[in-house]
């Protein structure tokens, strides 16, 4: 069953529905390319798809069925529950014993060197021994309380429901918003009395950076990427316990266990995984010497999905045991004198980039299909993909439209170079250690005061650009939400300033950041207002952009490197970010109400409309109303889509639905009625 739900109650129920069924999941991750979505659905074929009002339309031309929760009649847990926390009555110990350990629990897509994901099938054994094994490594009772924090769409969330619920424990199921933001996350941490967070090095590093959070009840696991030594001490010292996972998704989440401050590296193999580090003939190396990391045990995966040949490359015999497999990782790693493993890389462009695993290879691909691109190379400078590309010089936009169309979001490069030639070595391989530096150039003017000479140079710094302009925009230089974190942290530690993450999203300039620090303008509702002003630009229609479900127009900033200088570009964004009286009862309502805003910013001439998703649906209705006022629409653009098909008028589409989508999405409370309050 293809799972395509935002983080709510809905999600966890039908997670452990579908394991207690003795069926199989597909995670679809809402936040997806909707090309990406509907392929791991023609890839998987799953017989259907639970979705909500916000991604019916994204399945629509798939074959496989679409049902809701209210269709499937599954409850949702209330009894005893506070907002984004699910107890369960009773350990659900035996959840996953009654199923055949042969047959499937999920599948799970990766990136692929071939240019298209690849989904790594896991069986309920492998699942069960995964749950016991880090039962052992986390002991968690029904006391406990874990802040799951992660994606569907990265397994390592598969531990942050399931093994709390399999032993009584207590799942806070942190909103997208909290995740987004450091601060939040902490303000969760001690309201929620959590015990137990598992989160990938950049998001710890994020957290104690900018939020300074009380940890001294919570034991902390860390993985998905390599652990830094300074987050390994800072972690340690205010943590009940720290633990450093590793392991590939096709060994079902972690294969092996640090406790920090006693093992060195990636530590030993969790209970039932064997270890191996072989070179080139399948030999054991000794100790210290540097060979290619093999895994086994009950926990190695089934293999991927349709793919025999990969699969049989990637999953071996294993020479120590008759008629068993191994997992050949790629990682290289080595054995330290007591009997820990120690990480030291990849033997491939294999790359994690905020806890993702990330082919290069896969981005590469999709980009080298574009008209006019000769050759691309793919490349990580700090937490950012980059991209170079040999290639003319106005394929720029054409590219990124293809990466933004056809890969998850952590996948599209921030930064594109292009080249007249990629750098080769002598024997006609792109040498990715001569690539240059990302080039990213900033055009603004010279800095007006100390203040802003300061804030070009803590720009610099969070960016990695040199020359920053006072008028030069943050999101145009390659920045993104998470860098917005950091930017939020240097400002405290730089400048003893406080501005939320949400607030930065609405000044991306250095000049107008100046002013909301000397008190001059800016501040209120910053990224949350209703209207957020992308660009102010002027001379040519303005372009308004209607967010998706979640309420937030934070994506459209990546519009701005693409549009003419004179374009202004509004966001529109939910009233309910701010306001929790203001939901529209329906979509026409919606729409009125945006139309207003319109010809509020735009009283006369042309506007333009684009929306993304449910925004789509939003910005059609708006054209309409606007239409009927006696405006001209110059452009509406609807990106994936879908409108409700034969004589269904767009007014009876499911608003209510809708609304209780994005009241769930950004973690508030929605009656069991389904009604918004």
């Amino acid at each position: 069953m293809g799972v395509a739900l935002p983080r709510s109650a809905d999600l966890v129920v039908a997670l452990v529905g579908i394991a207690k069924a003795g069926a199989a999941f597909l995670p679809l991750d809402p936040g997806f390319p909707a090309t990406r979505l509907r392929y791991m659905v023609s890839d998987a074929a799953p017989a259907v798809v639970l979705v909500d009002a916000a991604t019916r339309n994204v399945f629509a031309d798939c074959d496989a069925e679409l049902a809701t929760r209210a269709e499937l009649g599954a409850p949702v847990p209330t009894s005893g529950a506070t907002v984004g926390t699910y107890p369960t009555n009773a350990p659900l110990v035996g959840m996953l014993s009654d199923p055949d350990p042969a047959s499937v629990a999920y599948a799970i897509y990766t990136s692929g060197s071939t240019g298209r994901p690849k989904g790594v099938v896991v069986t309920h054994g492998n699942l069960a021994h995964f749950l016991a094994a880090a039962h052992s490594t986390l002991p968690l009772t029904p006391a406990d309380r874990l802040l799951a924090v992660t994606t569907l769409s990265f397994d390592i969330a598969v531990l942050e429901l399931m093994l709390p619920l399999s032993h009584g424990a207590c799942v806070v199921l942190a909103s997208a918003e909290q995740v987004r933001d450091p601060r939040l996350l902490a303000d969760a941490l001690r309201t929620e009395a959590v015990t137990a967070v598992q989160a990938t090095p950049s998001l710890w590093t994020a957290l104690l950076d900018a939020a300074d959070p009380d940890l001294s009840r919570v034991t902390a696991l860390v993985g998905g990427e390599a652990l830094p030594a300074r987050l390994a001490t800072a972690l340690g010292r205010r943590a009940v316990a720290l633990t450093n996972m590793y392991g590939p998704t096709e060994v079902t989440v972690w294969a092996t266990s640090a406790d920090v401050g006693r093992e060195p590296g990636i530590g030993r193999p969790m209970a039932g995984t064997t270890a191996h580090v072989l070179d080139a003939t399948l030999r054991p190396v000794p100790p210290g010497v540097v060979g290619e990391l093999y895994l086994g045990g009950p926990q190695v995966a089934r293999g991927y999905l349709g793919r025999a040949g990969l699969s049989a490359s990637r999953f071996v015999a294993d020479p120590h045991r008759d008629g068993a497999r191994m997992y050949r990782t790629g990682d290289l790693a080595r054995w330290t004198p007591d009997g820990c493993l120690e990480y030291l890389g990849r033997t491939d462009h294999q790359v994690k980039v905020r806890g993702f695993r990330i082919e290069l290879a896969e981005i590469e691909t999709v980009l080298e299909s574009v008209p006019g691109v000769r050759r691309a190379a793919a490349a990580v400078r700090g937490d950012q993909i980059v991209a170079y590309l040999a290639a003319d010089q106005e394929v720029e936009a054409a590219t990124r439209e293809a990466a933004a169309e056809r890969l998850p979001g952590y996948m599209v490069p921030s930064v594109v170079t292009v080249l007249d030639a990629l750098p080769l070595t002598p024997n006609g391989k792109i040498d990715r250690a001569a690539l240059p530096a990302p080039g990213v150039a900033a055009r603004g003017t010279a800095p007006a005061s100390e203040l802003e000479r300061r804030l070009c140079a803590i720009f610099a710094e969070v960016l990695g650009v040199d020359g920053i302009g006072r008028d030069d925009d943050f999101f145009v230089l390659g920045g993104h939400s998470l860098l917005l974190v950091t930017l939020a942290t240097v400002l405290r530690r730089d400048l003893d300033v406080d501005v939320p993450v949400a607030e930065l999203m609405g000044i991306p300039t250095v000049s107008a950041l100046a002013r909301r620090i000397a008190g001059a303008g800016g501040g209120g509702a910053g990224g949350l207002a209703p209207v957020l002003v992308l660009h102010e630009g002027a001379g040519r229609p303005p372009l308004f952009a209607v967010h998706p479900a979640s309420g937030l127009g934070w994506q459209f900033a990546g519009l701005k490197p693409h549009l003419p200088a004179g374009v202004p570009l509004y966001a529109l964004q939910s009233p309910r970010l701010q306001d929790p009286d203001a939901v529209p009862a329906t979509l026409a309502e919606t729409a009125r109400r945006y139309a207003d805003e319109v010809e509020r910013l735009a009283p006369d001439g042309p506007v333009q409309l684009v929306g993304w998703s449910f925004g789509g649906a939003v910005a059609h209705q708006v054209a309409v109303e606007l239409g009927a006022r006696g405006r001209r629409i110059a452009l509406l653009a609807m990106l994936d889509t879908h409108l409700p098909d034969g004589k269904r008028e767009l007014d009876r589409w499911d608003g209510a639905a809708a609304i209780e989508a994005l009241l769930v999405e950004l973690g508030l409370p929605v009656p069991p009625s389904g009604r918004a309050p």
